[in-house]
């Protein structure tokens, strides 16, 4: 699976940055859809289970390769200049936790701030940066709560971490240099990566490829573990279950109908009447054009607003659903080499021209065999590591500091608000 994360193999997928949500979230960011897949490259069944982490060190994560998506959906791409953002105060720092600090004990085993807090500051960086200026200028108050609220779950994690290296030690199970070269081989291959790129993103994390091999061969040592532990007492995903699946989940197999068209946008958002009036004059000037058989490309590349103008309004493929639905009931219309009249979004005006069109189509099983396998097997890993930890942790002793403790505990449910007492209506005379 070229999509996973490189620093995790197969069963450290299910790792502590997601459960926590202070992993590489893009804020309030706008995704650019990407261009609509000939078809699903992967089977993704969803599970009702809470996909617990196994105890993993979440920080040293290296992210695959993705060249940039192009833009298909033009409603929402954004102004080429923005606003200067002001600059970001200096904040105090919060006052440091002692290292040597006890949040937990694990069979005798302790938990210290020395060990919790550089994982946690590594957390709350990468969820300060995926804000841009906001996270830069959020004050001291707010980063102390935003630690408070993610110092438990880290606890959590190496709690959990402790238990399952006592198991790894109590099993005897060894990863040698020579599997741990060819597991993280396999990464950088499935990830598109190299060596290279895994150092730099290690030091912007503050991290040594040394402390990346130990972590990696404790991922190994887990997913062995896992495995183990599930012989025998899980049933192993074959083709007889993909195929139930396939047939179980039509939907997730079937690419819907498609087009290709390029458009021309003269914006309109923020504008006032007179504003809108100039714009629909720019755009009926330009269907002119079009419509005398001047070059679309050329004309996309001169007038339109929107960033696929460099490619001459070029927005690749899409199904109806990547579009705002004025302009997608628009494009679906037309046959291949048509060009529409002007079309209104919220957006503003467009002319849109279809170069091409496929048809909706069910991808084979055949193709997508190995995909299922894998992803029901790993949906069963969770499933089974999420009873498994619990089963470790209802067999140990662990104490957790007061403050843990209490942090961990749901909020109260607010009392609810009294009742008014029921006016009578007034007697008649």
């Amino acid at each position: 699976m070229k999509a996973r994360i490189l620093s995790v193999g197969l069963m450290s997928m299910m790792l502590c940055g997601v459960a926590m949500g202070l992993g590489r979230s893009q804020g309030s960011k706008e995704k650019v859809a990407e261009p609509a897949k000939p078809a699903p490259k992967q089977a993704q069944p969803q599970s009702s289970t809470s996909q617990a982490r196994p105890p993993v060190a979440p920080a040293q994560r290296v992210e695959r390769k993705t060249p940039a998506a192009r833009p298909a959906q033009p409603a929402s791409t954004q102004p080429v200049a923005q606003p200067a953002q002001p600059a970001a105060q200096p904040q105090a720092a919060p006052a440091p936790v002692d290292p040597g600090k006890v949040f937990a004990t694990v069979n005798g085993v302790k938990i210290t701030a020395g060990q919790v807090e550089p994982v946690l500051e590594q957390f709350v960086q990468r969820q300060l940066a995926s804000l841009g200026p906001i996270g830069s200028a959020l004050p001291p108050d707010a980063l102390i709560k935003l630690k408070e609220r993610a110092r438990p779950r880290v606890v959590e994690m190496f709690v959990e971490q402790e238990l399952v290296s006592e198991q790894i030690k109590a099993k005897n199970i060894e990863v040698t240099d020579e599997q741990l070269d060819a597991h993280i081989g396999k990464l950088l291959a499935d990830n598109e990566v190299t060596l290279e790129d895994v150092k730099k993103d290690l030091e912007r994390n503050g991290q040594t490829l040394e402390e990346f091999r130990k972590q990696m061969r404790t991922n190994l040592g887990v997913e062995r573990l896992v495995e183990g532990e599930m012989k025998g007492k899980v049933e192993p995903i074959d083709e007889a279950a993909a195929k139930k699946f396939y047939d179980e989940n039509p939907g997730q197999f079937t690419v819907p109908e498609q087009v290709r068209a390029s458009h021309i946008l003269i914006k309109t958002e923020g504008l006032d009447e007179a504003g809108k009036q100039e714009a629909r004059t720019r755009i009926q000037d330009i269907l002119a054009k079009v419509k005398a058989g001047e070059d679309f490309a050329e004309l996309a590349k001169t007038y339109s607003g929107c960033p696929s103008s460099s490619q001459g309004g070029d927005l690749d493929f899409f199904d109806r659903t990547r579009m705002v639905p004025e302009f997608a009931e628009a494009a679906f219309k037309l046959k291949v080499g048509e060009i529409s009249d002007i079309v209104e979004t919220k957006f503003g005006y467009h002319i849109i021209k279809v170069t091409d069109h496929k048809d909706p189509e069910t991808v084979t099983f055949e193709s997508q065999k190995e995909n299922i396998i894998e992803n029901l097997t790993q949906r069963q890993q969770v499933e089974f590591w999420n009873q498994y930890r619990q089963q470790l942790k209802a067999k140990a002793q662990i104490e957790y500091a007061d403050e843990i403790k209490e942090a961990m505990q749901p909020p109260a449910a607010q009392p609810a608000a009294p009742k008014a007492a029921p006016t009578e209506p007034p007697k008649a005379d």
